[in-house]
């Protein structure tokens, strides 16, 4: 499930598409080479790091009444 999310995060045509199709953003970017694009692509990277490393490590929080799998 999160490398599925992980992997629509990282394709950069979403952050693309808003920069070019919402008003305020196309204001801030016009051609995605300015700062707060750029700073957006590295937030939404950073972000999908996180998920990935919390998959990895366990760290995802778990819901109350969960049981824990089975460690061989």
């Amino acid at each position: 499930m999160i490398e599925v999310l992980v992997t629509t995060i990282l394709d950069s045509k979403p952050i693309v598409q808003a920069f070019e199709k919402i008003p305020a953003l196309k204001v801030i970017a016009p051609t995605q080479t300015e700062p707060p694009f750029k700073f957006t692509q590295l937030g939404v990277w950073r972000f999908s790091s996180y998920l990935q490393l919390s998959q990895r490590s366990g760290f995802v929080t778990k819901r109350a009444g969960a049981t824990a799998p089975a460690r061989l």
